[in-house]
Formats: C-alpha cells, sequence, structure tokens
C-alpha cells in the first residue's frame, strides 16, 4: 500500500525535479518565483542594513547590488516539499527576512525563527501579519545558543556567508566574527541544531563560499559540512544551486585578469539527517497520509 501511495505521488514539485544540481536561471524556477512573489510571499525589500561583500562595499559590486539580500522564495518552496514533515515544526536558527517562515505557513507547518537583529524580527511579524500568516513565530536571539523549541521536525536555515555580507555591528553576528570566531560560532550552532531536532529529521543548511584578504577560497561550504557531520549529523544531499548572473558579468573580466577568480553563480544546499532518513521519510509520507484523509 505504501509503495503505491508513493507511486502516485509527482517526483517534481511545480516542474522542478530533486537533481543535485538547481538551475534558479532556468524558465520553470523564474516562472515559480514570480507566482509566489505575486502571491505576496516575498515583498521584495530585502534585509534592512545588509552590506553586500564588506571588504569591498565602496566598490562597484555594492552600488550594482544595492544592498539587497533576499533568499530565493522557490529554494524554500522546494525544501518543505521535498524535506518538511506536512503539520510539523521547522526550526530557523538564523531567521533573517520573512520569506522561509512564509513559505513554511504555506506548507502547513509550524515556523520558529531567531535572529539577533530586532529591526527584522519585528519587519517579519508585521508583514506576516498583513499576509495573513498563522503559526509563524520570530524571536529576537542568537542562533549559537541552545534552541527555544526541542523536537522539530526540520531545521531549515542560511546563517551569514562569514563577511561576505555584513548585517549589522553586533559582536555576536557571524557576518562581523573573525574567521577563526565565525567557525567556532558554526560549531555552537551546529550542537544547537542538534538539539533541537527530533530523531529521523532532516536538516537544510545553505551556504555559499566566499574569499579571504588573499584572494583564496575559504572553502566555507565543506568546512560547514564537516562540521554538521561532527556534531552528529549524517549527510544525505548536496545540491548545487545555480544562480543567474545578472550583473556579474560587469566585474568577471577584472576578477579573471590577473588573478584567475571566476566568476562564482552557484550556491550550497546542505542536507543532513538526525538519525535514519529512511524513517525520516516513511514519517513524511505517512503525515502526508492523515492529512490528504483528514481533507
Amino acid at each position: 500500500m505504501q509503495a503505491e501511495t508513493l507511486e502516485l505521488r509527482p517526483l517534481d514539485h511545480h516542474g522542478v525535479f530533486p537533481w543535485t544540481v538547481l538551475r534558479s536561471d532556468s524558465r520553470t524556477w523564474q516562472e515559480r518565483k514570480r507566482a509566489l512573489i505575486a502571491s505576496g510571499i516575498d515583498d521584495l525589500a530585502g534585509r534592512p542594513g545588509v552590506e553586500i561583500f564588506q571588504h569591498g562595499r565602496s566598490g562597484r559590486h555594492h552600488r550594482i547590488s544595492g544592498g539587497k539580500s533576499r533568499f530565493c522564495p522557490v529554494l524554500a518552496d522546494l525544501m518543505y516539499a521535498w524535506y518538511g514533515v506536512p503539520g510539523g515544526v521547522v526550526y530557523d536558527p538564523f531567521a533573517g527576512g520573512v520569506t522561509r517562515g512564509a513559505l513554511a505557513a504555506q506548507h502547513g507547518m509550524r515556523y520558529v525563527g531567531v535572529d539577533l537583529s530586532e529591526t527584522q524580527v519585528e519587519s517579519n511579524r508585521d508583514l506576516a501579519e498583513r499576509l495573513g500568516l498563522r503559526g509563524v513565530e520570530w524571536m529576537v536571539g542568537d542562533g549559537t545558543d541552545p534552541p527555544p523549541v526541542t523536537g522539530a521536525d526540520m531545521v531549515f536555515t542560511c546563517p551569514p556567508y562569514h563577511s561576505l555580507e555584513r548585517y549589522s555591528d553586533d559582536p555576536r553576528d557571524l557576518s562581523v566574527m573573525g574567521w577563526d570566531e565565525h567557525l567556532g560560532a558554526i560549531e555552537r550552532a551546529a550542537r544547537s541544531c542538534w538539539d533541537a531536532l527530533a530523531d529521523n529529521r532532516f536538516l537544510v543548511w545553505v551556504i555559499g563560499d566566499l574569499r579571504g584578504p588573499d584572494g583564496h577560497l575559504r572553502m566555507l561550504p565543506e568546512r560547514t559540512a564537516l562540521i554538521l557531520a561532527e556534531a552528529g549529523f549524517r549527510p544525505v544531499n548536496h545540491h548545487i544551486l545555480v544562480t543567474p548572473v545578472g550583473t556579474m558579468h560587469r566585474m568577471l573580466r577584472r576578477w579573471w585578469t590577473g588573478t584567475r577568480s571566476a566568476g562564482r553563480c552557484h550556491q550550497h544546499v546542505l542536507v543532513m539527517c538526525r538519525g535514519d532518513r529512511r524513517k525520516a521519510v516513511e514519517d513524511m509520507n505517512r503525515a502526508a497520509d492523515r492529512l490528504t484523509q483528514a481533507v
């Protein structure tokens, strides 16, 4: 019976299939993004006070980007569909903007997000009220501290990519820490996520790489994956999210000439599991079946 139920479920989610490479520059992805934005899920406001590429914020890229930092609503939509438990609880220790909470509500999940910025938390709450979102909660706090929830059905987060963007002047902010201090904070956050998550559940951690002062890559995604594994999580998938080039082509010649620094147009989506991933999927399917039968 279970196998028959699984066969009836589509493999794709709104035309996007669970490949290791996800193309956010595809027509299918962009059409889905426009539909989600039109629904009010993403207000396109960006995070207040964010500075792009802190080490060169007075340079050309900062003026091009306009300082906007947003989480892609399509990626959030996919992660909840693929790794979330219908009707379950999502914990996000680095909540940022409203998007992940809004998509959790759309999937019928309860969302608990933590962020250092009181301004951001208030902005999220105001927008959630205007959108009529239910089951979403943001609180001011530090994602490296003990979690405010236990037994969560999913951890879904996107911490700062070290100093690639600067979010505040708070010394607890991962974006203003020194490199070693930042890695130490990631270790504490990983242990906190372990404490928050129930057995046989998935963690999704979105991360990208950056260059150090000497121009060499930090290898942050790989380091983060090892830190999560050391905390007890078992690797399940490593999606590569291909992102639109946009205005980055204006800087490519400068990066490439002289240093051979390639233009990075991808991010990493690390999917880990606390416990048995097969049991996690069984629990997801049972929860989906219960909701279907209730309807």
